[in-house]
């Protein structure tokens, strides 16, 4: 909270981003009055959470069913905040999302509802500017989802 309010105080533009899950999903109209009484935030995307290879027993506790989260994510937005909300479904960063984890794998997604990891290299083995060549993350590829990540 400090930070944002630095940023505010310098009026530095925020994208506040939020992973949504069932343990904290009923907090988000709190934390949005709290995001609310900041100027510099223009949008707070809500991102839906992802079981990829999580154990079953945080599955349980974390899942949290789209339907769900989309009537949550359209509940904030309601409220009418000086700031956009939007809602970012796990199908809407398939492809399109890279991530790196902490064994040194790149890896993106693919678009089925069960998650399915796409390992696209490894930091390990190869530099990054070569990973970052897979067709799969390519701009131009047929394979990644054209919706813009960050606002306007």
């Amino acid at each position: 909270l400090a930070t944002l309010g630095l940023l505010d105080e310098l009026s530095m533009p925020v994208r506040v981003n939020t992973t949504v899950h069932k343990q904290n999903v009923q907090l988000l109209l709190e934390l949005l009055k709290l995001l609310n009484s900041f100027s510099n935030i223009r949008e707070w995307s809500l991102h839906q959470w992802w079981p990829t290879r999580a154990l079953e027993s945080m599955r349980l506790r974390l899942y949290l069913a789209a339907a769900k989260f989309h009537s949550e994510v359209a509940e904030a937005a309601a409220t009418k905040p000086r700031f956009r909300v939007v809602g970012r479904a796990r199908s809407e960063r398939s492809r399109h999302t890279v991530f790196i984890s902490t064994n040194g794998e790149v890896y993106t997604f693919g678009e089925v509802d069960e998650l399915c990891p796409i390992i696209i290299g490894d930091l390990k083995t190869e530099p990054f500017h070569k990973v970052s060549l897979s067709i799969a993350v390519r701009p131009d590829s047929r394979k990644r989802h054209p919706a813009p990540r960050f606002y306007a």
